[in-house]
């Protein structure tokens, strides 16, 4: 059987990487549990519940380690896939204890930060374990650099995660991107969306920054759907960026299912992510089908461009002053880009399908 756990509160991903394991062909046949780790409110066990009922899918909840540790013991013959940034303890119980452990890297974990002492001091523990893994998946070819680099592995490979209903919606995109090209024209002020989630605040306060030069030609959002922030914290965000920006600005907070929130990145002309680490590629990928034009930072900027996407450097807009450097794609570019998402997408289809055969 394969075990998939996950990290409970970040639920808009998790649902969606579920629904992709339920929905790929040959994971389908294949006895798989899905496990959510870490307290939930009623309100996000719902939609994991209509997740389970919709996919026809098993959902188990393990509230703390103590029960973690309960299921492990009964499960020990098992494989484990790990997703994204869970608890040290987790990953470090399970490479000891489990026959096999597979660990998905969402990037947090990919390199040493030098800045922080933790994260020095913690690099011999991380190779043991890391080296336990029969496979890390990463997402990007800079995480799999820096988990070479930093902490001497070598049972890595890079496999974006793939959603087999996404490859069925080629027409659904182009038809979003012409209905979006026809309203650009709409808007007095140019549509900016910052994002991709509260986790970047900071890093949208350095791009409001750079914007208060364009405040009389944009209106900006900032992508604030989760995790859930204080309303302390919210005000005193706004507040500094009121004060870096001087401008419109609205906060985006409500979770939309996919179909909505493709039509909620059609309103807008351009998308931003300052995040020098991985953050957001899901969210860029989307607007890039969509026909945005998209500017990023870091390993998110190497990692598209290094695969053929027509995107902007952050660094682009500092300094400039000229609003037509938000000006359109052509329709050349929106469809070049367009075409090669799905390209790329039936790429990973094929490389989950090569790892799906390690599983037997």
């Amino acid at each position: 059987m394969l075990l998939h756990l996950f990290y409970a509160p970040p639920y808009n991903l998790n649902v969606l990487i579920i629904e992709s394991f339920a929905d790929m062909e040959d994971f389908a046949s294949l006895p798989q549990l899905f496990i959510l780790y870490g307290s939930l409110d009623e309100k996000h066990k719902a939609i994991y519940e209509k997740t389970s009922r919709c996919n026809n899918v098993n959902i188990i909840y393990l509230d703390d380690f103590i029960s973690l540790l309960k299921f492990v013991k009964k499960h020990k013959s098992d494989t484990f896939l790990l997703h994204g940034n869970l608890p040290y303890k987790v990953m470090t119980f399970l490479s000891l204890y489990s026959r096999r452990v597979d660990w998905i890297c969402w990037g947090a974990k990919a390199s040493i930060n030098y800045s922080n002492i933790k994260s020095i001091l913690l690099t011999p523990f991380k190779r043991v374990v890391y080296k336990r893994f029969y496979k890390i998946i990463t997402l990007m070819n800079p995480d799999t650099d820096s988990l070479i680099r930093d902490f001497h592995v070598k049972n890595v490979e890079q496999i974006s995660y793939y959603r087999p209903s996404s490859e069925r919606e080629f027409d659904l995109f182009r038809k979003l991107a012409h209905i979006r090209s026809s309203q650009v024209c709409e808007y007095k002020k140019r549509q900016i969306l910052l994002g991709n989630s509260a986790h970047n605040i900071s890093c949208y306060l350095d791009i409001l920054s750079s914007l208060s030069d364009f405040k009389e030609s944009i209106d900006v959002h900032c992508m604030m759907q989760y995790p859930k922030l204080s309303e302390s914290v919210v005000k005193e965000f706004v507040d500094q960026a009121n004060s870096n920006f001087n401008g419109s600005i609205t906060i985006d907070k409500e979770m939309m299912e996919h179909h909505r929130y493709y039509k909620y990145l059609c309103d807008f002309d351009v998308y931003m992510c300052s995040n020098l680490n991985q953050s957001g590629l899901g969210a860029a990928t989307i607007c890039l089908k969509l026909g945005l034009k998209v500017f990023l930072a870091g390993k998110n900027y190497e990692w598209l461009s290094s695969l053929g996407y027509k995107i902007f450097n952050i660094n682009d807009i500092k300094g400039i002053g000229d609003v037509d450097v938000f000006n359109d794609l052509s329709e050349d570019e929106k469809e070049y880009n367009l075409n090669l998402a799905f390209k790329i997408m039936h790429a990973n289809r094929n490389k989950w399908m090569n790892y799906r055969k390690t599983l037997v």
